[in-house]
């Protein structure tokens, strides 16, 4: 069972969605560079088969992450358009 404290993407992910941020906030999140540079190392593994077992959970659950925030930044997008529509 992997525990998730060690995957950089989910605990970011989490920290910024535990400080409470605003709506514009969510749209302007990125990942930091070393998330960054922590996935494309992970995708070049992928992409020659070497990922690991721990590289693989890790690269899964950023992508599972990253779908959340996502959908996270195009809901934010929408209600930020509601709100500015109704000025």
């Amino acid at each position: 069972m992997t525990t998730r404290t060690h995957i950089p993407a989910y605990e970011e992910a989490m920290r910024f969605l535990t400080s409470s941020p605003s709506l514009e906030e969510i749209v302007d999140f990125a990942h930091s560079p070393f998330t960054e540079r922590r996935v494309g190392y992970l995708i070049g593994r992928k992409r020659h088969g070497a990922l690991s077992e721990r590289e693989r959970e890790e690269f899964a659950e950023f992508i599972r992450a990253d779908n959340l925030l996502r959908n996270l930044k195009l809901r934010a997008r929408r209600r930020l358009q509601r709100l500015y529509a109704d000025d």
